[in-house]
């Protein structure tokens, strides 16, 4: 089992980097790729975004839309051979939060969830999740509930993470590195 986190700011790369890392997998280990795609298109811009993502990946890859189970999705498709690009948790915890209207105690059992379904997935997982927290405190309730929470999932997923990049314009930064330096 090897959980990749990949975590930066919105159209730093991320996605297209898990896309090449799930290639280069597929290729070395000669496994299958499933693309697990929390978006929904909920309006036409985002249905064009959708449509653009699809058209850049391969053929032979599978693509499942899962809005919410992606950890029921994981249990259900544990296998050693597996390469799964989970994207994104950004939108996941968006579509537990409003389209689910999940209170804290489901959100927060939803990571659990999460956790461990990542925790005991046989195959290979490149998780995409975005950073939000660096900017400014957001003026409203909800958006700041939404700010913690995400920094919540992206730790919880971290520490299962075997391997933990920053993405910043394209260029993938290797956080364990610095985290093997830290502890020193």
């Amino acid at each position: 089992m090897a959980v990749t986190l990949l975590i930066g700011g919105a159209r730093s790369g991320k996605s297209r980097l898990a896309e090449t890392l799930a290639a280069k997998l597929a290729i070395r280990d000669a496994g299958r790729v499933t693309f697990v795609a929390t978006a929904q298109a909920l309006d036409t811009e985002m249905a064009d975004r959708i449509a653009r993502h699809r058209q850049v990946r391969p053929a032979s890859w599978i693509t499942v839309e899962e809005p919410v189970a992606v950890s029921t999705w994981l249990r259900g498709h544990n296998a050693t051979d597996s390469i799964v690009v989970v994207d994104c948790l950004t939108l996941l915890l968006s579509n537990w939060m409003f389209l689910n209207q999940s209170s804290d105690d489901q959100i927060s059992r939803e990571i659990d969830e999460l956790i461990v379904a990542l925790s005991v997935f046989q195959g290979q997982v490149i998780v995409v999740t975005n950073q939000v927290g660096e900017g400014i405190v957001p003026n409203d309730p909800i958006t700041r509930q939404y700010r913690d929470w995400l920094g919540i999932l992206n730790q919880r997923v971290a520490a299962v993470a075997h391997e933990v990049f920053l993405v910043v314009a394209g260029i993938p930064i290797d956080l364990r590195q610095f985290e093997a330096q830290w502890n020193r």
